[in-house]
């Protein structure tokens, strides 16, 4: 009895430490995506089915003064 608690809790142990390292390549992953999103220079946005913003780049920021509506469809937004 006493050795499966052992084995459990090592178990346990192991499969904590793989999720750790699984949430931090995500983390580091992502990271990445949004360097390289942002170090675009050209507009870039990305946009839900309804055309709205979900996310824009540096560059697209930057070209409208950052006065976006995130809640409206790009082109009334961007008036």
């Amino acid at each position: 009895m006493e050795n499966d608690d052992k084995a459990k809790e090592q178990l346990i142990n192991e499969l904590e430490a793989k999720r750790k390292q699984a949430e931090e390549k995500i983390k580091q992953a992502a990271e990445e995506w949004r360097t390289t999103f942002d170090s675009i220079t050209d507009l870039v946005s990305v946009q839900d089915k309804d055309s709205r913003l979900i996310r824009v780049n540096k560059a697209f920021a930057n070209a409208f003064n950052r006065l976006i509506l995130y809640s409206y469809p790009w082109q009334y937004s961007l008036r």
